[in-house]
């Protein structure tokens, strides 16, 4: 039975093989970045301006954007995590990720419980 989801297993950066997985987590990973920079630039703005206006409304929000924050600095460090090898005890070591699905999971969980406290 042929599975069709649309890519190779060559390992080209095309392929969508290991290398191409690779790739498109450090375009996440980019993308991640540049939200955390727009994240706490806004944060900082609202911090500001809550101190200069004594807002209580902006010193909400401002939490609110801290805790958006830690939920992307969460997806970050999974995103790192889930792109590790193994040890050298692992014969696999070169060829598999380790944990990325559990660890993607339990990012989510958290950022979950973070974004809802």
């Amino acid at each position: 039975m042929k599975h069709g989801h649309g890519h190779g297993h060559s390992g080209g950066p095309s392929s969508g093989g290991p290398s191409g997985h690779a790739a498109g987590r450090a375009s996440d990973r980019s993308r991640l970045r540049r939200v955390l920079v727009v994240t706490s630039v806004v944060l900082v703005v609202e911090l500001v301006g809550a101190w200069l206006t004594g807002s209580l409304a902006l010193l909400a929000d401002a939490g609110h954007m801290a805790t958006d924050a830690g939920a992307v600095v969460l997806a970050l460090g999974a995103s790192y995590v889930a792109g590790l090898r193994g040890g050298p005890a692992r014969p696999s070591a070169t060829t598999e990720p380790r944990s990325s699905p559990r660890c993607s999971t339990c990012s989510c969980c958290w950022a979950s419980v973070a974004t809802s406290a």
